[in-house]
């Protein structure tokens, strides 16, 4: 599983960055404390944002929102995020259907140079949710039924994008991203791989985010 196959190499990534910070020809002192993600970064403030995405499943497009918070530790950020998607024109003895996907979990972000009103960033979102079948009766009216289809799923999404500094406590982004998603088994419309599809964003945070004036 790919899932599976990116955990692994997060893993792998970080023993060997843990082992690159220890000198191999020095003895570690027996009073130096213990060195943690966060122990050289200082709190700078947090946030909180609203997420809008487009993506794909199958030959369906579909979009959704959602919303995020979290802290800010120098260009390190770590939140928690939350995101729903419809996927509309799916049909079922004559009946409309849209496809929804929701999940929402650990997101662990990186920007630089934050001091520049424009600049990069990229964030790695880890999340579980679950997808479905809703019953379509118009824009605002569904119906989920218990024999509906339903499925638990686990989410990795990478994305990387451009930042802009708008005022001092508040920020937006567009980003490109890739949805790896495992424990869909598929559907008669919808193959097992066909939720791994690019997702773009447009992202809007407010808060303080540690920079003076």
């Amino acid at each position: 599983m790919k899932f599976k196959l990116l955990l692994c190499c997060f893993l792998i990534v970080s023993f060997q960055i843990a082992a690159q910070q220890q000198p191999s020809n020095q003895q570690e002192p027996s009073n130096q404390k213990e060195q943690t993600l966060f122990s050289k970064s200082k709190l700078r403030g947090g946030w909180g944002g609203v997420d809008f995405c487009g993506s794909k499943v199958g030959n369906h497009t579909g979009y959704g929102t959602g919303g995020s918070l979290g802290l800010v530790f120098d260009n390190l950020s770590v939140g928690l995020y939350g995101t729903g998607e419809v996927y509309n024109g799916f049909q079922r003895e004559n009946k409309d259907y849209a496809f929804t996907l929701g999940h929402g979990g650990l997101m662990v972000g990186y920007a630089y140079p934050t001091k520049k009103s424009l600049h990069l960033m990229g964030s790695v979102k880890l999340g579980a949710g679950a997808v479905g079948l809703a019953r379509r009766y118009n824009d605002w009216n569904w119906g989920v039924d218990e024999n509906d289809f339903n499925d638990a799923i686990l989410v990795v999404m990478p994305e990387v994008g451009l930042e802009l500094n708008l005022t001092h406590w508040m920020r937006i982004s567009a980003t490109a991203g890739y949805r790896f998603v495992d424990g869909f088994e598929g559907i008669p419309e919808l193959s097992k791989t066909d939720l791994n599809a690019p997702v773009f964003g447009l992202n809007f945070r407010f808060g303080w985010f540690g920079h003076k004036k």
